[in-house]
C-alpha cells in the first residue's frame, strides 16, 4: 500500500511539473545573448587570424510558439596583434525550438554580412556570411530561461586586386538570458 501511494504521489508529481513546463512553450521569449568567444577557421593556406578578446556585440531573439525562432546578430572581432583591425557580421537567423520538460533546444541557419574594418578595408569585398546555429536554454523559473548558444560561421572575403580569400569564418559561443511573456 505504501508503495502504491508513493508511485501515485510521484506520478501527480511529475504530472504536474511536466503540465507547468509545458505552459512555458505557449509563452512568447524575448531574449538578449553577449557573444562569449570566437575561433576563425584555419585558411587553406594554413595560416588562421586570432580573436583579441571576447566579440563586441549583442544578439536579440524572438521566439513565438508554433511559429519558431528569429535570432538578430551584430557583433565585432577584434583582431589580435592588428592595430584596429576587426572583422564585423551582422546576421538574420530563424530556429526551429524544441521544448522538452528541463531544457530548451533550438535548431537553426542564418545569413548575413561580414566584413573588414581596418586601414585595408577597401581592398576586401564584403562576403556573405552563412551559419549553423545550436541553442539550449536552460529553465531559472517558469518565464526565465538561461541560454547558450553555438554558432558555426562561414564567411570569405575576397582581395579585390587577386584571387586570394580572407577567412573570416569560425565558431562562436554566447550566453545570455530569455524571458517569457
Amino acid at each position: 500500500m505504501k508503495r502504491t501511494t508513493t508511485v501515485l504521489v510521484m506520478g501527480l508529481f511529475c504530472s504536474a511539473w511536466w503540465g507547468a513546463k509545458a505552459q512555458a512553450a505557449d509563452l512568447l521569449f524575448f531574449g538578449l545573448e553577449a557573444p562569449l568567444s570566437y575561433k576563425f577557421d584555419q585558411a587553406k593556406d594554413g595560416g588562421r587570424f586570432a580573436a583579441q578578446g571576447s566579440p563586441a556585440g549583442l544578439i536579440l531573439y524572438a521566439k513565438a510558439p508554433e511559429v519558431g525562432m528569429v535570432m538578430l546578430e551584430a557583433y565585432d572581432v577584434a583582431l589580435k596583434n592588428s592595430e584596429n583591425s576587426k572583422f564585423s557580421y551582422l546576421l538574420a537567423d530563424f530556429l526551429y525550438p524544441y521544448s522538452l520538460p528541463f531544457l530548451d533546444l533550438a535548431f537553426g541557419v542564418g545569413m548575413g554580412t561580414a566584413n573588414l574594418k581596418s586601414g585595408f578595408a577597401t581592398e576586401y569585398q564584403q562576403a556573405t556570411a552563412y551559419q549553423w546555429i545550436f541553442q539550449a536554454g536552460l529553465p531559472i523559473t517558469e518565464t526565465i530561461r538561461l541560454t547558450y548558444s553555438y554558432h558555426s560561421v562561414t564567411a570569405q572575403l575576397k582581395y579585390l586586386s587577386g584571387n586570394t580569400y580572407l577567412e573570416a569564418g569560425g565558431t562562436m559561443t554566447a550566453l545570455g538570458i530569455g524571458m517569457g511573456f
